[in-house]
């Protein structure tokens, strides 16, 4: 991506996201923790998307590639925060599919299901336990 802009073309862009706290919103959590979860999960995607998006236009053409996961279209207990952004992911990317069809701009949002990963290991974020 910074390459694409930095020489005033990109072909395509690909966004993907981190951190998904675990914990149960109805025994713990805080809202800052659901802050940094949108933040990386959402802002983080919308943030390069505005960013491409320019260039794309000009260009009329190109390709932005959005992941999410099998976690925007189903929830699970103790990730609802995850869940949430997940889920704001993909309306997102399903308006911007729609708003750029007529640019030449196509908009691919990938659904992966699980697959061997860290994602419940070393690089869990746990949520904050909350007094009652």
């Amino acid at each position: 991506m910074r390459a694409g802009v930095a020489r005033g073309s990109a072909g395509s862009s690909r966004s993907r996201a981190g951190p998904r706290p675990r914990g149960r919103p109805s025994r713990g959590g805080s809202g800052q923790q659901l802050r940094d979860q949108l933040e990386t999960n959402l802002f983080g995607v919308f943030h390069v998307t505005q960013a491409v998006l320019p260039i794309l236009r000009e260009q009329g053409s190109g390709h932005i590639i959005q992941v999410s996961t099998i976690g925007g279209v189903a929830a699970f207990p103790s990730l609802g925060g995850y869940h949430a952004s997940k889920w704001a992911l993909e309306g997102m990317t399903e308006a911007l599919s729609q708003e750029v069809a007529g640019l030449g701009i196509k908009v691919t949002l990938v659904e992966p299901g699980g697959f061997a990963t860290d994602w419940a290991g070393s690089s869990a974020v746990f949520a904050d336990p909350q007094p009652a």
